[in-house]
């Protein structure tokens, strides 16, 4: 009997060490955990990261004085002003935007990359934000009349250099010559001057560049609908290990979506892109 007892009694120290120890494990994590919100409403501004070069109605330099515009810039000042702080842009290299963060450079990249599994390793996405419909811009004399036509051996693509679309061609043709450009406009140029056939772009960009650009064309369906070679969700991004400013992200996303703040901030830069 009495051996039973010390048994019991030896189990329920062991227990309470265990319990212990995870208590004090997680109150560790809590303590080194980062406290991003907290830091920007000390400091009274949020820095965020964007991507001016892009020139879309996404994001880009107002004309006359330079400062970011666009759908991303406004629902930055949206963020800053619902935390009750200035927003500051800093606009960065798409290859940069991410180091920029991870460095505390910024504290969220407002641009919305593309939520990919290989992304989420390193940062966090709170919320869809934007959905980027990827088309197929070609020379009106390319080999390349069809989203198959793709796949066949030799075909050049110019892509932009780390972008998702390079990464897409990349695994998506196998049997394609990939030339990786510094930015998407040269990647747009190449098209245009035959160096390459194709090249995969966000919708807006091509539509506007085929305009601008009359020997180049957008490929299309028998419908006239423009052909989606790939659909990415984009989300606003932070540095993991704030579960404060995650939530709170999520949360403002996810209010303002369905209020239909979004959707409205959105039509007023994008328009009917997609009906063209």
């Amino acid at each position: 009997m009495l051996l039973i007892n010390n048994i019991g009694e030896i189990m329920y120290k062991l227990i309470s060490k265990v319990l212990t120890l995870s208590l004090a494990m997680g109150l560790a994590g809590s303590v080194f955990a980062e406290n991003i919100l907290e830091e920007i409403q000390s400091r009274g501004e949020i820095r965020m990261a964007i991507f001016l070069k892009s020139a879309s109605p996404l994001q880009r330099p107002n004309a006359q004085t330079g400062e970011a515009e666009g759908y991303f810039a406004d629902c930055g000042r949206m963020i800053a002003k619902d935390l009750g702080v200035k927003a500051v842009f800093i606009d960065t290299e798409w290859k940069a935007i991410i180091p920029t963060l991870l460095s505390g450079k910024a504290d969220m990249i407002i641009a919305a990359p593309s939520a990919t599994p290989v992304r989420a390793l390193s940062i966090d996405f709170p919320a869809t934000t934007a959905y980027y419909d990827v088309s197929v811009l070609v020379h009106k004399d390319s080999p390349v009349q069809s989203l198959d036509d793709v796949s066949k051996p030799g075909v050049k693509i110019s892509v932009m250099e780390g972008s998702t679309q390079h990464f897409f061609a990349k695994n998506s043709f196998p049997n394609a010559v990939i030339r990786a450009t510094e930015g998407s406009m040269e990647a747009r140029l190449e098209v245009a001057s035959q160096r390459s056939d194709v090249t995969f772009q966000d919708a807006y960009q091509s539509v506007k560049f085929s305009k601008e650009y009359p020997d180049t064309k957008v490929l299309r369906d028998e419908k006239g609908k423009i052909v989606v070679a790939q659909r990415e969700p984009g989300s606003f991004a932070i540095r993991q290990g704030d579960p404060r400013f995650y939530n709170w992200l999520q949360n403002w996303t996810q209010w303002n979506r369905e209020q239909g703040v979004l959707k409205a901030l959105y039509n007023k830069w994008m328009g009917s892109l997609m009906s063209e």
